[in-house]
């Protein structure tokens, strides 16, 4: 499908195409809508033709029952065609609104995606407004006007060619419209989404904003950004109402002169005097679509530039590439020549990095600031995309597995901990209990990643304990606490891959402690791990240590190479020692922090 000149999606196409029957039905009602829009000039022909020269009161009332009927039948008929442009509304948030939000989740944080495209929903709301509004239901009424003016021109060759200039004026008046108000009103709708998106942004950085005194900062910032939004908007709608106004003094008079040149006719016995109304109403009828188009406009821009938005959307994300299902992998990590380049700043975030992980084995990567640490564990987990080298899981590229179905093999613990609003228990089951799988087997699977982690019992004492609620951003819990759920969440259902960017940035002795048994436990469970950190401690317990610096790797050994490789490069604070040594962490007794509910 091409509109416009763009290829429009595939699943853009077809969801329109599903929506197809609707708005056929609705444009075949507006047929005999527009039909029996007709009877109030049929009946003032009768009346003043047929009734008033005869005194017939019986015709009156027969042709008063028969237009009684037809007018009932049009509010039902154009009730049916409301309804069905609403059901097309809904058909569409059917098929799309879940595909919308995949295809957002799926978009590349490297890319420019995810601050485009994340006000997505309120464009296809946008979309889905203009496709069931009443602005649609007048685009099927303007194929009519041509019969109106015929009509016209049937009572008199002067009326139709009043009623078409009439028709003209409206149409001349749309079209200067849209070329004052399309270009303004799609940059203010891209500089509100930009607003309404750094608000949304802004909020749930509040407390950290007014920690740092910067509310009054914050807020003149915004403003300015709205205020850019809103000129734009201002300036659409000040020509918008210009042209309405005009196209309501052009209806209203083209009526009067209606009235006017049918009275001229109706004197020189041209016409009847029931014809002078009869063609009055129709110069209003013709103008009526268009008068509506315009009213309509500003939601049929925004739903047009909505559409393709949506279109560029589905364009960039691959969130439904077609992949062939693979076995569950077995926690062999093969990463090859892999390379992400920083399009900003041009240049590597990671450049040419190689390393294998075998399943049983625990990699401890290192490295300064800005080494690409971070960048690395989110590719490995799929949180961002690459171009260059390979991610492999037992041999297949990450990009022939299925993304959700890998996910579930691999536990992921981010450097912000990232829980949600929701229970303990909904955490820590990455709410598997949404989707209406069997809510035992869930809770099971809870209890053993709790288990795992060492943190069942002081999940216990909390007061509601797994179902103990967190509010946005998963508040309710300290920092430690945080990531000892986020590391419960990450064993859930036992993967075979570990993958956590610096899970101790926020804990104690303790909880450290608790990470590196949970370590232990996962390796012996035949689980690889790659664990990110600045803190030597959770180093105790890997194999192997890789040292990352300016995106390449400058070290990749057992953990007593590395102990003599930082002597040199400056990167490790002091040498950890093994988790099997006396005074290692994660040796000796469990100590058990205490989660306390009002931390």
């Amino acid at each position: 499908m091409i509109i416009a000149g763009k290829t429009i999606h595939e699943t853009l196409a077809t969801a329109i195409k599903a929506c197809r029957r609707h708005l056929l039905f609705a444009a075949f009602f507006s047929f005999f809508v527009n039909l029996l829009y007709l009877t109030q000039t049929i009946y003032m022909l009768q009346v003043y033709n047929r009734v008033m020269p005869t005194n017939g009161l019986m015709t009156l009332l027969y042709i008063s029952l028969m237009a009684a009927f037809a007018y009932f039948t049009l509010a039902a008929l154009d009730n049916l065609r409301g309804r069905l442009m609403v059901r097309s509304g809904m058909r569409l948030d059917a098929l799309l609104a879940t595909k919308v939000m995949r295809h957002v989740l799926a978009l590349p944080r490297q890319t420019s995606g995810p601050v485009r495209f994340q006000n997505a929903m309120r464009d296809f709301d946008q979309f889905k407004a203009a496709l069931s509004g009443p602005g649609v239901s007048a685009l099927f009424d303007v194929p009519w006007i041509l019969i109106y003016v015929v009509l016209c021109g049937l009572l008199s060759p002067w009326l139709g060619l009043l009623c078409l200039g009439a028709a003209g004026a409206m149409a001349l008046i749309s079209w200067l419209q849209e070329r004052a108000t399309v270009g303004r009103l799609t940059q203010a709708g891209k500089q509100m989404a930009k607003a309404h998106a750094m608000q949304d942004q802004l909020l749930q950085r509040s407390d950290t904003i007014r920690a740092l005194g910067m509310v009054n900062a914050v807020v003149t910032a915004q403003s300015s950004r709205r205020r850019e939004g809103l000129e734009d908007g201002l300036s659409a709608a000040m020509s918008g109402n210009r042209y309405r106004t005009a196209a309501k003094f052009i209806r209203l008079i083209m009526q009067s002169a209606g009235l006017g040149v049918g009275t001229l006719l109706a004197i020189d016995h041209q016409i009847s005097p029931g014809g002078v109304f009869a063609a009055s109403l129709l110069i209003s009828r013709s103008m009526s679509p268009i008068d509506q188009i315009i009213t309509s406009w500003k939601t049929l821009v925004n739903g047009y530039n909505s559409f393709f938005e949506l279109n560029d959307l589905f364009t960039v994300s691959h969130a439904e590439r077609p992949v062939t299902a693979l076995p569950a992998p077995q926690g062999m990590v093969q990463v090859e020549a892999l390379s992400i380049l920083n399009q900003v700043q041009r240049q590597y975030v990671l450049n040419q990095v190689s390393f294998i992980v075998k399943p049983g084995e625990i990699l401890g990567v290192i490295g300064p600031s800005g080494a690409g640490k971070t960048t690395l564990a989110r590719v490995l987990v799929g949180a961002e995309n690459y171009d260059v080298g390979h991610v492999r899981f037992d041999g297949a590229d990450r990009r022939e597995w299925d993304s959700q179905r890998l996910a579930s093999h691999i536990g992921y613990v981010p450097q912000d901990t990232c829980l949600f609003e929701g229970s303990i228990r909904d955490n820590i089951c990455r709410f598997e209990n949404l989707t209406g799988s069997d809510m035992e087997e869930i809770d099971a699977a809870v209890v053993q990643a709790a288990r795992d982690a060492d943190i069942h019992e002081l999940i216990l004492r909390l007061p509601n304990g797994y179902n103990t609620l967190l509010g946005p951003n998963g508040t309710g819990l300290s920092a430690g606490q945080a990531q000892l759920i986020a590391l419960a969440r990450a064993l859930y259902r036992r993967p075979k891959v570990l993958v956590m960017d610096e899970p101790n940035s926020n804990m104690d002795g303790q909880g450290e402690t608790l990470l590196i048994r949970a370590l232990m436990l996962f390796r012996e469970l035949g689980g690889s791990v790659i664990v990110i950190a600045h803190r030597a401690g959770v180093l105790a317990c890997v194999d192997n240590v890789m040292i990352l610096q300016g995106g390449r790797i400058q070290f990749y050994g057992t953990r007593e190479e590395a102990a003599q490789a930082q002597a040199r490069a400056g990167v490790l604070p002091d040498t950890p020692k093994s988790a099997n040594e006396p005074n290692a962490p994660g040796a000796g007794a469990r100590p058990r922090p205490r989660l306390k509910a009002d931390q």
